[in-house]
């Protein structure tokens, strides 16, 4: 008997995720915002509308490729579990790069600049202010590679943010965080 409750409840935890999807009902717009220093940065917010009251935010910041199907993929996959995630622009005017050299050369500047990120980043968070469906006072980033580095670099800087997930990162350039800044992170190499 308790060999068949195990498996029941195996069963019944894998299957949680999926009947929460079939109830999900998903929003997905594209926003147009400026960065302070000019540029027009093309991002994405995705959230789940059956949800109530003010999602968690996640600013999803993409591989050097820009800000391609994967990043769109990760945001829409943070909206079904309950977060209100937006797909953030580095590069502005929605620039994505076809192939290696132009994917370094759209991520020189950053390396050159670390404080270009922040300054791309701080814009995103103040674009998500106008989006009535997110919490401001709970915000966390995860970036991808390139996006990873840039997200360690701007906690370093002095970024707010509840936490910071960076999968796979450059570890060059890695400010060491603040003292007194309570953003949690996480790498994972």
């Amino acid at each position: 008997m308790k060999r068949v409750l195990s498996l029941s409840s195996l069963i019944l935890l894998t299957l949680i995720p999926f009947l929460g999807h079939a109830k999900s009902k998903i929003v997905w717009k594209t926003v147009t915002y400026k960065a302070p220093d000019n540029i027009t940065c093309k991002g994405y917010v995705a959230y789940d509308a059956k949800r109530k009251g003010k999602l968690p935010v996640i600013l999803v910041v993409h591989e050097w490729w820009g800000c391609n199907d994967y990043a769109l993929k990760r945001a829409m996959m943070l909206a079904e579990l309950g977060y209100f995630a937006m797909a953030v622009d580095l590069y502005g005017d929605g620039k994505v790069a076809t192939n290696p050299t132009e994917a370094q050369a759209l991520t020189a500047p950053f390396y050159q600049n670390p404080k270009l990120a922040l300054v791309r980043l701080e814009a995103a968070k103040e674009e998500r202010k106008k989006q009535d469906r997110a919490n401001t006072e709970n915000i966390s980033a995860v970036g991808y590679c390139f996006g990873g580095s840039m997200v360690l670099n701007s906690v370093g800087l002095g970024m707010n943010l509840k936490a910071a997930v960076a999968f796979h990162p450059s570890l060059n350039g890695i400010f060491p965080p603040r003292e007194g800044n309570p953003c949690r992170v996480l790498i994972c190499h």
